[in-house]
């Protein structure tokens, strides 16, 4: 049997490194795998406290569900290659809808990853106001295996920015019971875990 991995909702302190995505140059432009272990390695020798896979600086967007498994199965061999099966992943799991995320953030916690780093949806920016990306959070919070992330882009075209204001809005004692939140945003990560719970 397998070692039981133990979960924690804080975010280990340090220098996490937002990755890119690299491809082979075939008309397919498919990710290439070797590649991509060789950078994850070096990174980790390098020192980072973790990874910060599938957000905006690797494109997350343009990537399919199977290439977002195989970057964070990659990520968790290039740490057990180097004696760090435990090196903090966290890997984006935006969708524009919680059935979307859910498939998302079930798939990241499979593959291997740590915590979820997640958008509010940004599809339909006019229609989606602060009730809405609260329950939103909420919602996969509440049926996710793994922490989530409030991750706050500015340049998202969401109608409410993820606000200081908003995210303590998320830890209100209205919250469900056993919702487990970290938050960061472009600028910073917040030192404490915000519970619900």
């Amino acid at each position: 049997m397998g070692a039981t991995k133990t979960v924690t909702s804080a975010v280990p302190a340090g220098v996490w490194c937002p990755v890119v995505s690299l491809y082979k140059d075939t008309p397919r432009q498919e990710i290439d795998i070797e590649a991509t272990q060789k950078y994850f390695s070096h990174l980790i020798r390098g020192g980072v406290n973790g990874l910060v896979l599938q957000g905006s600086t690797a494109e997350a967007a343009l990537l399919s569900p199977q290439e977002r498994i195989d970057i964070i199965h990659t990520a968790r061999k290039a740490a057990a290659d180097l004696d760090a099966p435990d090196f903090p992943l966290a890997a984006g799991i935006s969708g524009q809808s919680t059935n979307e995320t859910l498939r998302l953030v079930d798939d990241a916690a499979r593959a291997g990853a740590d915590f979820g780093l997640l958008l509010p949806p940004s599809y339909w920016p006019k229609a989606v106001g602060a009730d809405v990306i609260l329950d939103f959070y909420r919602e996969v919070a509440d049926e996710s295996k793994i922490p989530i992330i409030i991750y706050n882009v500015r340049r998202n075209k969401t109608q409410h920015s993820m606000s200081s204001a908003l995210t303590t809005r998320s830890s209100s004692p209205a919250s469900p019971p056993g919702s487990t939140w970290v938050s960061m945003s472009s600028r910073n990560w917040l030192s404490t875990p915000i519970s619900s719970g």
